[in-house]
């Protein structure tokens, strides 16, 4: 079962969220890449394709909601129709599909 990350509206719509995971790494090949900022803060970075971004998840160790650093894919509507077109590579911990040591599978041997 797969569980939704929580969305976090801000007050001037800006929809961002923080995943459910304990670390999630996002590059963009192709197209532009995530865009975050500081829970509270207003300026919005972006990073360029080609980036390496690493993001703490809610299951990262102590983390807490003021510390969050919240994150979405960048708004496409507004570009052309040739460059609406993103190739975003995500990495997440093991944990994060409940594949981790504690949820491994016991091989099945044939005799």
């Amino acid at each position: 079962m797969s569980q939704l990350p929580d969305k976090a509206p801000s007050a001037c719509g800006w929809n961002a969220l923080v995943d459910y995971v304990t670390l999630r790494l996002l590059r963009a090949y192709q197209g532009p890449g995530v865009q975050w900022k500081s829970d509270g803060s207003e300026q919005i970075n972006t990073a360029a394709p080609g980036d390496i971004v690493f993001l703490k998840g809610r299951k990262f160790p102590n983390w807490t909601e003021n510390l969050g650093i919240l994150h979405r894919s960048p708004p496409l509507s507004s570009l052309s129709a040739t460059q609406r077109v993103r190739l975003l590579l995500t990495i997440d911990t093991a944990d994060a599909c409940m594949c981790g040591a504690e949820h491994a599978l016991t091989p099945i041997i044939e005799q």
